[in-house]
């Protein structure tokens, strides 16, 4: 267990804090013990069930599954579910630094620490963001068997399943030649992240940031509205007016939050900005003022006729 951790003011008024913030009380709550979390290592990539997390906030399952969920959505973490393991996004960069001398005695320990973590996605992510300024060594991608007898005639007729129709004939090795893999379908989010991407080029003329947090963000839009409809939200989303939107530089995150007001904004073509919901709200509370009055009005006036 580690004795302290750094937290920065950022985290109360940085982008992501904000939009912890605005989540609820579950996600600051979340948010903050991952960062100080006694499970935690030196990376910020660790084995943390949702049962700790539960635990040791006081938040119960729902109110910590809830916090999660909500970190998540802000890129404050990315969690995977079937290993039990966290990626705190920015938690190396406060803990350790930015970058750190390649001599530097922590760059040892760095990779030690992230070879004991399972090799899925938290893995990748932290390698994504930090293998540059942590120089860590190249990950060693993994070797395809090679295919008994390719190259020869036995082996072309095993791969192209030439002859009268009798089994592929048998590898020098005895074993029976592999048959090729089938290419991976598309994710059903390939449709929406070209047509996000494609609007964010446009407008910011840079093209937006991806990895597996907004990967999983984006999977998630697509369960909420469907992949006939998200492509078409998700572009509309990039061209919206609203404040918030566009002081985040529309970030997946916020796609994510208002996926559903979003889709009616876009089958409706009507925009909703915070100017025009905040006059809608003094429009609604003066009506009420007034339909008070009014009533009473009526009401003296009917006594006064009697």
């Amino acid at each position: 267990m580690r004795d302290y951790a750094k937290v920065a003011p950022q985290f109360w008024t940085g982008r992501t804090g904000q939009a912890l913030k605005a989540a609820g009380h579950e996600a600051v709550i979340v948010g903050m013990y991952l960062m100080t979390s006694p499970h935690a290592n030196m990376i910020g990539v660790y084995h943390c069930p949702l049962a700790y997390i539960a635990f040791d906030t006081g938040l119960g399952i729902e109110g910590a599954s809830k916090g999660l969920q909500s970190a998540m959505e802000a890129g404050f973490c990315t969690f995977e579910a079937d290993t039990n393991y966290v990626f705190v996004h920015e938690f190396a960069a406060y803990q350790i630094g930015e970058d750190i001398d390649p001599k530097d005695n922590r760059v040892k320990g760095i990779k030690n620490v992230l070879d004991k973590v399972p090799k899925g996605q938290c893995w990748q992510s932290f390698r994504a963001r930090y293998a540059v300024p942590f120089h860590l060594p190249a990950a060693s991608p993994l070797q395809a068997p090679c295919k008994p007898g390719a190259g020869t005639e036995a082996g072309t007729e095993a791969e192209a399943g030439t002859g009268t129709g009798a089994i592929a004939p048998l590898a020098l090795s005895g074993k029976a030649a592999r048959k090729p893999r089938a290419a991976k379908p598309a994710p059903e989010s390939a449709a929406t992240w070209d047509a996000y991407a494609t609007a964010y080029q446009s407008r910011y003329s840079v093209p937006p940031v991806r990895n597996a947090s907004v990967n999983a963000q984006l999977a998630m839009v697509v369960g909420k509205l469907g992949a006939d409809e998200a492509p078409h939200v998700a572009g509309f989303y990039v061209s919206h007016q609203n404040g918030l939107y566009v002081a985040a530089m529309h970030p997946v995150n916020l796609l994510l939050r208002d996926a559903e007001k979003l889709r009616t904004e876009w089958a409706t073509n009507r925009q909703t900005t915070r100017t025009q919901a905040m006059q809608a709200d003094r429009t609604q509370t003066n009506a009420n003022a007034f339909a008070g009055m009014l009533l009473q009005a009526q009401q003296e006036a009917a006594n006064a006729q009697r």
